[in-house]
């Protein structure tokens, strides 16, 4: 039971940051759908229709565990 309350730990902690957007803008749904799934992928769930990202997204710079506080990675840059 304990994992699966860590995995909806780890999505929500995702979804929170999804819905936070980058530097005060929206994500576009393209990434945000990419950020969903790969924190899914991350965890191991599957889905019919799945498409495997070629790295974990959610993954990049953010803890594997959500703190209390929420603190966004700074943005990369092209």
């Amino acid at each position: 039971m304990t994992s699966l309350f860590d995995d909806w730990k780890r999505f929500c902690f995702v979804l929170r940051e999804i819905a936070s957007g980058e530097n005060g803008s929206p994500l576009p749904s393209l990434e945000a759908q990419k950020r969903a799934q790969a924190v899914l992928i991350e965890r191991g769930y599957t889905w019919p229709g799945q498409t495997v990202a070629a790295e974990p997204i959610a993954a990049r710079g953010m803890p594997s565990e959500p703190k209390n506080e929420v603190k966004k990675p700074p943005r990369k840059s092209k």
